[in-house]
């Protein structure tokens, strides 16, 4: 026993740790996941000799040290025990809330109605410029009993929802709201199913596929007035049938591809949507609204669902609520440097004091990222009015104001005319291609700097950019709004077409993910070498005799990248392919950590004919994605030695199947992968 160096306790029903845990001390890795009634931890347990891990998942009711904390490791964690031990204050709980839903669902409203603790509805006219429509997203803080709540209040467009990535947590409470008008509008003019999809689970999956370890959603119904009684429960009921079929549908589709290619079922890794045991809504979670500006028993109710998620406060050294108050005392400016707060706090204890705050919602800090890592965004709402502005450009009235309004300015020692200001204005709204003279003038009027709202958006893959043009000057692409489309025809081409497609299964990503990964693949070629064509559905690359293309079809869940070259290079064409494909693939998983990529290989022999059907092998066994025990594909490929034949499937010349050279489908003479 005193030997033991790792122990689970997961799948018990402990209130606390046991004792007798504190006596082994060659204990070195304890697991605690999903203990959701554990409160603390103990000082004893952290200073066992060899403890090196503690793994908390899932611990919702920590308190001592708070889930925020101990989700760092177990540095964070004594850290945490050390602050305390000079003194703490109790802390009121904070949660977080992510609420989303469609356009004019009544999200705001009911975010309103929480915070005034009275039913409130916001006025809302689409074609209004004063419309009181949320734009990318607002926080508002509601209390809930002796709780704060921060409420994150996600804009309906769907070209908000870009910002879910900025600032979901895994730790907040997901409310859908759904109006119930719309969904049955929508299952007369298509199918419950398709009504069930596009309002409720197609939000779930902007939620669960950036955090899969959120927990189950809290469901609002609205405009509950406009049936009567018997019909509403009907209709909520037929909402409810359909969101639990679209999960069988998904899970059913996922174990058949999976199962084909002989890889796992990854929709486990969202974990409450891998539990078919209980509904993805609990009936206790499900609360229905009208107009009735009276009725405040179902947001009383609401309220105590919220805080029915929390017990208890969080103990906070003195040390922490004085880096929390110094943040706080400089909300006057559009952002804090992390150079700043370190200078006043030295010591590896302000790392564990951002996470907190970062996690409860009080601040964003992008730790990762190297270009964002030094700023901590207090005040959220600079970066919310920034992406507003930006995203604004698809209201034609919106521009036309700006166009009456305009006067002419100097940029970079240019002067830029009303002709010449028109004249950019329609190359967006036709390219996506926004002049950098624009986003500097619309932004530069805001408290954020240019240069870290650039950051910002570029290291999201919002924007791609800047891109050098040959005449001067630099660009952006924001690929959402391009009017045109991509033609992908190779048809008399000289060049070898190598294409790789993506399948998404499952929980597949929302519609504009597919807009980001085209920004992803546009800047791996920001030289000003490159000519680039961007459209609705994704972009065409050319430098010199070489071409390089992504298209998407979300509404089918799929992704293709080609890239084109001469017959005697097609080993380094098919190392350019695969090192694209693991560059745009990597950089999703990591910010839709749950998302389901299935790659296939297209016959390079079916494209250069022009087939209308190609033969297209997934999941082949010399290809996986690359991890960090196993290197790119690109880094294992052999030469090419001779040419041997395969045969094609595909029979569009009525020959029976097609004799090929091998590396028209296959990147080499390949070592198998184990």
């Amino acid at each position: 026993m005193q030997k033991l160096m790792l122990m689970s306790l997961g799948g018990n029903d402990f209130t606390e740790i046991p004792a007798r845990i504190s006596s082994l001390r060659s204990l070195r890795h304890l697991r605690l996941i999903n203990l959701n009634k554990i409160t603390s931890l103990g000082r004893d347990i952290v200073d066992l000799p060899n403890m090196e891990i503690i793994d908390c998942d899932g611990c919702q009711s920590l308190q001592t040290p708070p889930l925020a904390v101990c989700k760092k490791g177990i540095q964070a964690i004594r850290s945490y025990y050390n602050n305390l031990a000079d003194g703490f204050a109790n802390e009121p709980p904070v949660l977080a809330g992510a609420v989303i839903g469609n356009k004019m669902a009544g999200k705001t409203s009911l975010i309103l109605s929480l915070k005034n603790n009275r039913r409130e509805l916001t006025y809302r006219n689409e074609q209004d410029l004063n419309d009181d429509a949320t734009r990318a997203f607002k926080v508002n803080e509601v209390a809930v009993g002796d709780k704060r709540l921060s409420l994150f209040d996600f804009g309906g467009d769907k070209v908000y929802h870009i910002t879910y990535q900025m600032a979901i947590r895994a730790n907040y409470i997901p409310i859908v709201v759904i109006n119930m008008k719309q969904y049955a509008d929508l299952t007369a003019s298509s199918t419950a199913n398709q009504a069930a999809r596009q309002l409720c689970m197609d939000y779930l999956s902007h939620l669960y596929l950036a955090c899969p370890k959120l927990g189950s959603p809290i469901l609002v119904l609205t405009h509950k007035d406009c049936f009567g009684d018997f019909h509403f429960d009907c209709k909520k009921n037929e909402l409810l049938k359909e969101v639990e079929n679209i999960r069988r549908e998904m899970k059913e589709e996922e174990e058949a591809v999976y199962l084909q290619g002989g890889n796992e079922n990854r929709l486990s890794n969202i974990e409450h949507l891998r539990n078919t045991g209980k509904n993805i809504f609990h009936p206790k979670d499900i609360i229905a609204f009208g107009k009735d500006l009276s009725d405040m028993d179902g947001i009383n109710y609401l309220k105590a669902r919220i805080e029915n998620r929390c017990d208890g406060g969080d103990k906070i050294p003195k040390l922490w609520k004085k880096i929390a108050k110094f943040i706080d005392e400089h909300s006057d400016d559009s952002h804090i440097t992390f150079a700043e707060i370190s200078a006043e706090f030295p010591g590896e204890d302000l790392l564990h004091v951002l996470h907190y705050m970062h996690d409860t919602g009080r601040i964003l800090w992008f730790e990762n990222d190297v270009n964002l890592s030094n700023f901590i965004f207090h005040r959220l709402s600079v970066i919310t009015d920034m992406i507003t502005t930006l995203f604004n450009h698809q209201s034609r009235s919106l521009w036309q104001k700006r166009l009456d309004e305009f006067q002419p300015f100097v940029f970079r020692s240019r002067l830029i005319t009303k002709h010449e200001f028109v004249s950019m204005v329609d190359k967006f709204h036709a390219t996506g291609n926004l002049d950098e003279a624009i986003i500097c003038v619309l932004l530069e009027k805001h408290e954020l700097p240019v240069d870290i709202a650039v950051n910002i958006l570029t290291s999201f893959s919002i924007v791609c950019g800047p891109i050098i043009k040959p005449s001067g000057g630099a660009y952006f692409i924001l690929p959402y709004f391009s009017e045109r489309a991509i033609e992908i025809d190779t048809r008399g081409s000289q060049l070898i077409p190598l294409r790789t497609c993506v399948q998404f299964v499952g929980l597949p990503p929302p519609s504009y993910v597919y807009n980001v990964m085209t920004a992803t693949f546009l800047n791996a070629f920001t030289d000003h070498g490159f000519h680039i064509t961007t459209g609705l559905n994704g972009a065409v690359v050319k430098h010199g005799t070489y071409i390089s293309r992504i298209f998407h079809d979300n509404k089918h869940h799929r992704l293709s990248i080609q890239t084109e070259w001469p017959i005697k290079e097609l080993d380094y064409g098919w190392r350019y392919l695969f090192q694209l494909l693991e560059y745009i693939i990597g950089h999703l998983i990591s910010v839709w950590e749950a998302a389901h990529p299935v790659v296939g290989f297209t016959c390079a022999h079916c494209l250069h004919l022009g087939v209308t059907d190609p033969y297209v092998k997934m999941n082949p066994d010399w290809y996986t994605l690359p991890t960090q025990q196993r290197p790119t594909l690109g880094e294992r490929l052999q030469k090419f030695e001779g040419i041997s034949y395969v045969d094609c499937p595909n029979d569009q010349r009525n020959y029976g199947p097609l004799n090929v050279p091998k590396p028209l489908q296959f990147p080499c003479e390949y070592p198998r992968v184990s």
